[in-house]
């Protein structure tokens, strides 16, 4: 969606805020909301779990849900990586 800003045709600016547990989203309550409120276009990306889709119908952002461990594993962080990387790309 294009926003005429002095006349001119300007892209909404898009924020993904990403975290790797649906926990860490309270801390963020109230900003993506904000944000959208103020004409960002706001995402949350994060791993699934218990509060994550609460979470962004309240605050009215668009939920990437994406399987990712706490732990430190290469290969699961390199698997993680390539599905964030896919979700971004589809959404730019």
């Amino acid at each position: 969606m294009k926003v005429s800003v002095n006349g001119r045709r300007q892209k909404r600016v898009k924020v993904v805020v990403c975290v790797t547990s649906a926990q860490s989203l309270s801390l963020l309550r109230g900003q993506l909301s904000y944000g959208k409120q103020r004409g960002y276009d706001s995402y949350v990306l994060c791993s699934p779990g218990e509060g994550a889709l609460e979470f962004c119908h309240s605050e009215g952002v668009t939920a990437f849900l994406v399987p990712m461990e706490r732990e430190p594993s290469a290969w699961r962080d390199l698997l993680a990586l390539w599905r964030i990387f896919r979700v971004l790309r589809r959404e730019r």
